[in-house]
């Protein structure tokens, strides 16, 4: 019998909602959310972890405040898997010291330009590799124009394939090319033992995009993008009428019937 395995959760601007938000939905979303996580600890399965741009250290802080505190989680874009209870690390097999070097060397420099040109603009300070540029309070640019300048200022690098520039909702990141959130499902598949066909994954922008494409089951909350809709309704996913932890808990409970 189809059965759901493990959940994939991109968590910032999807689970999470940007801060001030208090649309009451949030806070019982949550909760659903929470009240699934401790079925799935009692019965064994699914394994519920995240798929993120963020470090695991964030992630796991996340998934603790659900109750998620076993197993593997994708963070970094697919850079590294991390396990939120015992705090081990696995660097993605293609990550060679050749990317290393061009993302801890080459690529901050022009970052720190992008910065100091662009006042409201500043950088993610927790992730090892992936760059994650986001958007101060009224920082007088929106998303797509960000998108536009760091695609401008890294552009001898991405015709070479040597980066991947995608935008989410709040925050345009910048990571190695060839590996990706479906890289790092992959890699979390020959880990945990795990087919991709078992897995769901719940997204709301371009950058999970990857992650639906291997996935088994996907769904996004209300406040995807429309692309990231689109995309999920041609596979056949769920998406939800709902945002932020009330559309993912409303994904969770589409696909019930194949966890428990």
């Amino acid at each position: 019998m189809e059965k759901i395995l493990k959940i994939l959760l991109d968590l910032d601007g999807c689970v999470t909602a940007p801060s001030g938000n208090t649309d009451p939905s949030v806070t019982s979303g949550l909760q659903g959310i929470r009240e699934i996580v401790a079925r799935a600890n009692g019965t064994g399965s699914p394994e519920i972890g995240a798929c993120t741009g963020r470090e695991g250290r964030w992630a796991a802080a996340m998934l603790y405040s659900l109750g998620a505190i076993k197993g593997w989680s994708v963070v970094e874009s697919g850079l590294f898997l991390f396990d939120a209870a015992t705090g081990e690390t696995k660097q993605h097999p293609a990550l060679t010291p050749e990317i290393l070097e061009l993302f801890q060397e080459r690529i901050p420099p022009i970052i720190q330009r992008i910065c100091q040109k662009h006042s409201g603009v500043a950088l993610y300070k927790g992730n090892e590799i992936n760059g994650a540029l986001e958007l101060k309070p009224n920082a007088g640019i929106g998303i797509s124009q960000l998108y536009a300048i760091v695609t401008e200022e890294l552009q001898d690098f991405s015709e070479r394939g040597l980066v991947n520039i995608h935008k989410s909702s709040i925050a345009v990141d910048i990571s190695p090319a060839g590996i990706d959130k479906g890289a790092g499902v992959r890699f979390l598949s020959t880990i945990t033992g795990i087919n991709p066909a078992d897995m769901l994954g719940i997204g709301d922008s371009s950058g999970d995009f990857p992650m639906f494409n291997v996935v088994g089951h996907l769904g996004c909350p209300a406040n995807a993008t429309q692309e990231c809709k689109n995309l999920v309704k041609s596979r056949g996913g769920h998406v939800s009428e709902r945002c932020y932890s009330a559309g993912v808990l409303d994904v969770i409970k589409r696909y019930e019937h194949l966890m428990f």
